[in-house]
């Protein structure tokens, strides 16, 4: 969308928007960022045929209550050759260049050397210490309840990582992602929680539901291909918190 507007009115040629377009709300940004048409796939896909009528009338609904009388007279409003600062709205998305190497940066190097291949060395979990060392502290010796070791979660083989426990963005639920790090499919990859897993689903980035998975007690087992990554949405109180 941010180069649509950019590009409106450089150039002699139509601009198509696509990729993200699902309803009314959608096409009207992208025509008043300047795309000339709008394209959709996968909601008519999801949808059928009856988006595009739904579509056409809920943006025919919104130009009647916002007094537009047609696409041309809106199309471009909201581009940068309509902004009063030009090129404040280019420079929108990098606010932070002037100042973000400001300051005191320490860079460190390090050599692994290893036989063999990478893979074997695990050179990835080695440059992870090495950028993430643990640290460590002392405390007065107690009892507590988590025994001597303790995990938000467990992969079941190094050649794949937790990249994040979150909590999801609209919801009281929990994102883990996880990733294959050596090029090459994993088979039955287990994640293990420290209680049970009432329910899981793989989502998308923006966490749209795509299938629900299944779990087996604590455990949640999965097939992933080579560097390929997964989020999945868990419910239930995973992290026994």
């Amino acid at each position: 969308m941010r180069w649509i507007a950019i590009l409106y009115g450089r150039l002699g040629l139509s601009l198509a928007a696509t990729s993200g377009v699902h309803t009314a709300t959608d096409v009207l940004k992208l025509v008043m960022a300047g795309a000339d048409i709008t394209q959709m796939c996968s909601a008519l896909l999801k949808g059928g045929c009856r988006v595009v009528h739904d579509v056409l009338t809920d943006l025919r609904q919104w130009m009647e209550e916002n007094e537009y009388e047609s696409i041309e007279q809106m199309k471009g409003s909201l581009s940068q050759r309509a902004c009063p600062d030009p090129a404040a709205f280019e420079r929108a998305n990098y606010m932070d260049q002037h100042s973000q190497d400001w300051g005191v940066h320490d860079i460190h190097y390090a050599i692994f050397g290893h036989q063999g291949d990478w893979r074997a060395a695990n050179s990835e979990w080695r440059g992870r210490r090495f950028n993430q060392p643990l640290r460590g502290f002392w405390c007065d010796k107690h009892d507590g309840s988590l025994g001597r070791s303790f995990a938000f979660a467990h992969s079941s083989t190094p050649q794949v990582d937790i990249r994040a426990i979150k909590r999801a963005e609209e919801s009281d639920r929990i994102i883990v992602r996880v990733q294959e790090l050596t090029g090459k499919p994993a088979k039955n990859v287990r994640i293990t929680f420290p209680t049970a897993i009432a329910a899981v689903d793989e989502v998308d980035g923006q966490e749209r539901k795509l299938e629900s998975l299944s779990g087996d007690g604590k455990t949640f087992q999965f097939d992933v291909g080579a560097y390929g990554m997964i989020a999945t949405l868990f419910f239930g109180d995973i992290l026994g918190l």
